[in-house]
């Protein structure tokens, strides 16, 4: 249980570098899942930090670059 529980965070990351958020945050759930039994608290840590990041990206993903946009089409 203590090594899956070692691994557990590290799917969520691995999406995180392929800028997949949703399914880091999908990861982060299951991670939860397994954390359920009992972690140290530096694992845990983690798998909160990374759900963080993930749900972060996601919203700065769904904002849409208006002001890039207008800059862009100004300089023709």
């Amino acid at each position: 249980m203590e090594k899956e529980a070692e691994l557990a965070p590290a799917g969520g990351e691995r999406w995180m570098g392929q800028e997949e958020w949703p399914e880091a945050l999908a990861a982060v759930g299951r991670a939860d899942t397994i954390l359920v039994g009992g972690a140290s608290e530096a694992i845990q840590e983690r798998v909160r930090q990374t759900r963080k990041d993930a749900e972060v990206a996601l919203r700065l993903e769904g904002i849409p670059l208006v002001h890039y946009e207008a800059e862009k089409a100004l300089d023709g």
